[in-house]
């Protein structure tokens, strides 16, 4: 029998039991991976802790402007100086996500606290924390900083809202909530200067995505009933234009923006023969792609999710859109 998920305020002593502290996310991090590891990071070094943020792949350049994205280290650089610290995953469903030089850290040397949001997260700390009903790990985050009473410094007040306005798709996604809109409602009166957040995260682009879209563009498939739209990236595509692992986040919004279009899906063709999906939904009842992801070995969340599949970028489209035309046609609507 699975043990009952602890409260906020136990997940509270765990962190202040802790005599220091190590803090991972995501390999590929988006804003709320960082976002959730920076705030709770400064956070607990307010309080006293000795803390190390780490992340396998280093902090991207359109995340590069957060506060204290300097303080979030690569795991080679670190060498010896972890000793034997808490090792606490944020926003992480499944822990190959951390990455190989990550794992390594946790499985040789360190205790586990997973804190995330994603419905395929089975658990895989001694305590875990997995609250699949919330929009973002950032605001699970606020809500431990809420629970225990501790400080909201500026650094954490900035960062937990990249970490919700990107995981809500800019407030947009179902899974955003009255509370929400509550905690944002608080951090902008904390001080969030929302026109330079606004213009940071989303009018600061590189030429390079706008060029990536272009090519995008000319690869577009939608099935017959219109339900499905998908693109496809080529590693010569990513060569030739010299693109960024997180220069095509939200892009996949344009295909999901379509009308009537149910899920939209994105096809990158990946340097060790795999292909990355991320595939988006409009209605997890027609289309739950959390579910479709997992049976290729993949996860994450009902509305948006992805999988990473061995083969040729047209082969493992093939495949993945078979499979996704099976659930739409067994999803019971009209």
């Amino acid at each position: 029998m699975a043990s009952p998920q602890p409260s906020l305020r136990e997940i509270g002593e765990v962190l202040l039991g802790a005599s220091s502290i190590v803090i991972a996310s995501h390999t590929r991090p988006d804003g709320d991976a960082l976002g959730s590891t920076i705030a709770l990071a400064d956070t607990l070094r307010e309080l006293g802790k000795t803390v190390l943020a780490i992340n396998q792949d280093g902090v991207p350049p359109r995340y590069a402007f957060l506060p204290c994205a300097t303080s979030v280290h690569q795991p080679s650089a670190l060498k010896d100086k972890l000793g034997s610290p808490l090792f606490v995953s944020l926003d992480t469903g499944d822990p190959d996500r951390l990455g190989d030089q990550v794992w390594k850290l946790v499985t040789e040397r360190h205790s586990t606290l997973v804190i995330d949001h994603h419905t395929s997260n089975r658990g895989y700390g001694e305590v875990n924390y997995v609250d699949s009903e919330s929009p973002a790990t950032g605001q699970i985050i606020y809500e431990l900083i809420e629970a225990m009473d501790w400080p909201l410094t500026p650094t954490a007040r900035d960062n937990l809202w990249v970490a919700m306005a990107t995981d809500t798709g800019s407030f947009q996604y179902p899974a955003t909530t009255p509370r929400t809109f509550a905690i944002a409602s608080r951090l902008l009166e904390a001080g969030v200067d929302l026109a330079w957040m606004s213009a940071m995260l989303f009018q600061n682009h590189p030429f390079r995505r706008l060029e990536l879209l272009r090519e995008l563009l000319g690869t577009v498939q939608r099935s017959s009933d219109g339900k499905v739209a998908s693109w496809k990236v080529s590693r010569e595509t990513i060569k030739r234009l010299a693109i960024q692992p997180d220069d095509n986040e939200g892009l996949i919004d344009q295909l999901r923006s379509l009308s009537g279009v149910v899920v939209a899906v994105s096809f990158e063709e990946e340097a060790d023969a795999t292909v990355r999906i991320s595939a988006r939904s409009k209605d997890a009842k027609q289309a739950d792609v959390a579910q479709i992801c997992q049976a290729f070995g993949g996860g994450g969340h009902r509305l948006a999710a992805g999988a990473r599949i061995q083969g040729t970028l047209d082969t493992v489209a093939e495949r993945f859109l078979a499979a996704l035309s099976q659930e739409l046609d067994h999803d019971g609507t009209p």
